[in-house]
């Protein structure tokens, strides 16, 4: 569990109310990872949904040659990464690996998902939050494939 007012400084949360930041806290932890960390695999098991507080995040799709995975964009701060986590099949879509070392919320990715499920409201926040993270990956996957078709 961490503190309510660390969730509450993280734009991704800032529809919510107090209620539902003290629910999100209670299924968050904070973590650090070093440079050049995987924090997780395109294909794994997504169980948690993170926040970047700190630092920088590569993600890679893994291309026809798997020495060679594909950049597809950067993770800054304030910005979700394991989306994945809140969206069936829950496998990670995306590797994603440290580039700068980093201090992010790892959240529950099930708890999250019973929690909006209870909670409308809630679910609804976390759902546009996840679909305007998603529409930006999509984006920033398809500047990257022009970017190699040229």
């Amino acid at each position: 569990m961490i503190s309510t007012e660390l969730v509450q400084r993280c734009p991704f949360f800032s529809h919510l109310d107090d209620a539902q930041r003290r629910a999100i806290a209670a299924i968050s932890e904070q973590v650090s990872f070093e440079k050049d960390r995987t924090i997780f695999e395109e294909g794994q098991n997504a169980e948690s949904l993170y926040i970047l507080l700190q630092g920088t995040v590569d993600l890679y799709l893994m291309g026809k040659d798997p020495n060679t995975p594909l950049w597809v964009g950067e993770i800054n701060p304030d910005e979700p990464f394991g989306i994945s986590a809140l969206v069936a099949p829950h496998n990670y879509r995306m590797s994603a690996r440290v580039a700068l070392s980093t201090q992010a919320l790892k959240i529950n990715g099930p708890a999250l998902c019973a929690l909006c499920e209870m909670d409308y409201r809630l679910g609804y926040h976390v759902a546009c939050e996840i679909a305007s993270a998603a529409m930006e990956r999509v984006h920033l996957a398809h500047v990257q494939l022009a970017a190699h078709q040229e």
